[in-house]
């Protein structure tokens, strides 16, 4: 399980909005994904028996096989696109096959933006552990 530090910045009926300080996350998400705004905002569900307030800091994990999931979506399977594009279209020349991988990946990452639409934070779903 991904874990992470975040601070309640609103308590909802059985959620919390959490945010992440991006200055506070690994090199990799804070130049990528996680940290592509200053700061980043995600509602979690609150665990039984575990009362929040605003300001707290908890610990929310998130599963490993939809952080691999997530990695396969985002960076094999548009690299295989890229790739099927310049290996069916080698025929055509180098800059067509190029332009047509090209082409491939930006219709992959459309096509998943209307799939996922609105279905982010279900995908993405994570669990707070407890209060740090």
């Amino acid at each position: 399980m991904v874990k992470k530090e975040a601070v309640v910045i609103e308590v909802l009926a059985g959620k919390a909005k959490l945010s992440f300080d991006r200055s506070k996350m690994c090199g990799c998400c804070s130049n990528m994904f996680c940290g592509a705004k200053n700061r980043y905002i995600i509602t979690a569900d609150i665990p039984d028996g575990l009362q929040l307030k605003m300001n707290d800091k908890v610990e929310i994990g998130i599963d490993s096989r939809v952080s691999l999931l997530s990695g396969v979506m985002m960076f094999l399977l548009p690299s295989v696109s890229f790739l099927a594009g310049l290996y069916f279209f080698r025929g055509v020349g180098v800059i067509i096959s190029f332009i047509t991988g090209i082409a491939l990946v930006s219709v992959y990452f459309f096509g998943l933006r209307l799939i996922l639409r609105g279905r982010e934070e279900s995908f993405m779903k994570c669990k707070i552990i407890g209060v740090v």
